[in-house]
């Protein structure tokens, strides 16, 4: 099962943070990490990501925000770079020693003077003795992927630590790459597995296989369903009126289909 979708960093960032259905987000907007913001904003409006997605005034107050969200039990999910990290490089440590499972992003940028917009690690190196587990990503797709796994080890019991996934500002922030998002599965788990991405509106193709609503047994026994609650349902009639074999030809469901008509009962009540 695979969706491939061109997607800038920023964009793969943002749509991982929806399917780990992060449950607050405390950020301040700090150029190239906006657009991430952006798709955040957009999928929070839509109803695709149910969160408390907070406009802070300063980075500081951010990382202050995640650290109390963190602490009273939520999921949380910030993003920062070159001097926004710096700013809030103080409470990096209340986080970590506070053993606080919050995930960031990280669009490294270089840090003035003089002023650029382009990557430099410098931002993240500057603080990796902060205590916090650090990922460099090289492409949109393992964006995507750190940020789902660093949630889920993050949260472990046996490591309970801040994570942040780095990339490059503006040479992965704001270049599409391909990506695709791949789940595997034994087919008898399909049901569950689709009905999970449904009901979280997350795009997916079946491939090597078939969704499991529309497999033939699968229609079969909704159909029987339907003429238990319905015996003049026609279309379910005539789906399973030969299902198992039963030796009932074209002409009998004709002459069936005519007496159904001029009685006005169902074909069902009929036989």
């Amino acid at each position: 099962m695979a969706t491939v979708e061109l997607l800038t960093s920023n964009q793969a960032a943002g749509r991982a943070v929806r399917l780990a259905r992060v449950q607050v987000i405390p950020i301040y907007p700090i150029t190239p990490q906006s657009a991430m913001l952006g798709e955040i904003a957009r999928d929070v409006q839509a109803g695709r990501l149910k969160c408390e997605f907070i406009n802070m005034e300063s980075d500081y107050a951010a990382m202050a925000a995640a650290i109390g969200a963190s602490l009273g039990g939520t999921r949380v999910f910030t993003a920062t770079n070159s001097q926004g990290l710096l700013f809030m490089a103080e409470h990096l440590y209340t986080a970590s020693g506070s053993r606080c499972p919050i995930v960031m992003a990280v669009v490294s940028r270089g840090i003035s003077v003089p002023h650029t917009r382009y990557a430099d690690h410098n931002d993240a190196l500057g603080v990796n003795r902060a205590g916090w587990i650090q990922v460099f990503c090289e492409d949109a797709q393992e964006v995507l992927e750190t940020c789902l796994q660093l949630h889920k080890v993050c949260e472990d019991r046996r490591v309970r630590l801040p994570g942040m996934f780095c990339y490059e500002s503006f040479i992965h922030s704001n270049t599409a790459e391909g990506g695709s998002h791949l789940v595997g599965f034994k087919a008898a788990l399909t049901r569950t597995i689709e009905n999970a991405f449904t009901a979280h509106q997350v795009p997916y193709l079946v491939l090597s296989g078939v969704a499991f609503y529309e497999r033939a047994e699968v229609k079969d026994l909704l159909a029987y369903l339907k003429l238990i609650v319905n015996p003049r349902d026609g279309i379910a009639f005539n789906r399973v009126v030969n299902v198992p074999t039963r030796g009932i030809g074209k002409s009998s469901l004709e002459r069936l289909q005519a007496e159904a008509d001029r009685s006005g009962h169902g074909k069902q009540e009929l036989c």
